[in-house]
């Protein structure tokens, strides 16, 4: 039985494309043969992710490594704004930009209408 091959093609810095094929024969010219075990380790490489996000051996490295090293931004979480007490807002996804200048991870004190 032939084995599992992954495929996948870059545009941008970034994966474009990844396909599975039986045996080692590439889909085209542009194709880029990914090391064994692509797919089976966690974080699951998925189109969008920047080359840069994958280490020396193929693999792509941890969200946490990424953002120690500075090559993505992690504004995830509650933000609350500095001036309307109780206003808050969350940040779901790595790389969004935060609020803006208005708004700060602490959560705002009450009888403190300015906080910087």
């Amino acid at each position: 039985m032939k084995r599992i091959t992954v495929w996948y093609t870059v545009t941008d810095g970034r994966i474009d494309r990844i396909r599975q094929v039986h045996g080692d024969t590439s889909p085209g010219r542009k194709w880029r043969q990914a090391p064994d075990g692509w797919l089976d380790r966690s974080p699951v490489p998925s189109p969008g992710d920047c080359l840069l996000w994958f280490g020396e051996d193929g693999y792509r490295l941890p969200d946490e490594e990424l953002v120690e090293k500075g090559l993505r931004v992690d504004n995830t979480g509650l933000w609350f704004h500095k001036e309307e007490i109780g206003k808050s807002t969350r940040v779901h996804r790595l790389d969004d930009p935060g609020p803006g200048g208005e708004w700060a991870r602490e959560a705002t004190l009450e009888g403190e209408p300015y906080q910087k």
